[in-house]
C-alpha cells in the first residue's frame, strides 16, 4: 500500500510538471508569433507612412519608390496588398492560436487540480501504508527483538 502511494505521488508529480511544460511551451510559440505579427505589421505601416507622407503627386511616388514604369506601380501596390492579405492571414492564425491557449489553459487547470489531489492522494496512502506496516507487522517483530526472542 505504501509504494503504491509512493508511485501515484511520484506519476502525479511528473504527469503536473509535463502539463506545465506543455502549456508554457504553447503559450510562447503564441507570444512569439504575435510579436512578429506585431513588427511586420510595424513595418508596413512604417513603408506605407513614408509613401504617403512623401508622394503627393505620381512623378514623386515614381520616384520616390524608383518605379519607371505602370506596371512597376502595379506590381508594388499588388506587392502590399499581398503583404496585407499575408498579415491579415497572420493575425487569422494567432487569433487562433490565442484561443487554443484559452482552452488549453482551462483543461491545464482542471488537470492540475486532479494531479494535485493525486499528489494528496499519493501522500496519504503513503503514510498510511507505512503506518500499517510498522503497528501490524513491524512493532511486533520490534518488541520481540528488544526482548531477545528474534530469530530472524
Amino acid at each position: 500500500m505504501a509504494v503504491g502511494g509512493i508511485f501515484l505521488t511520484v506519476f502525479s508529480l511528473v504527469l503536473l510538471q509535463w502539463t506545465r511544460d506543455v502549456f508554457n511551451s504553447t503559450l510562447s510559440d503564441v507570444e512569439l508569433g504575435a510579436e512578429f505579427l506585431n513588427i511586420d505589421l510595424d513595418n508596413l505601416n512604417f513603408e506605407l507612412g513614408i509613401l504617403a507622407s512623401n508622394a503627393t503627386k505620381p512623378e514623386e511616388l515614381k520616384e520616390l519608390v524608383g518605379v519607371k514604369t505602370r506596371e512597376d506601380a502595379l506590381r508594388l501596390v499588388f506587392d502590399y496588398q499581398a503583404k496585407i492579405v499575408n498579415l491579415k492571414r497572420t493575425s487569422t492564425d494567432v487569433a487562433q492560436k490565442m484561443d487554443s491557449v484559452k482552452y488549453l489553459s482551462a483543461q491545464t487547470t482542471s488537470k492540475m487540480k486532479v494531479y494535485y489531489f493525486g499528489i494528496g492522494l499519493g501522500l496519504f496512502t503513503t503514510i498510511f501504508g507505512f503506518l500499517l506496516w510498522y503497528f501490524k507487522l513491524q512493532r511486533y517483530q520490534d518488541t520481540l527483538w528488544k526482548k531477545g526472542k528474534y530469530l530472524a
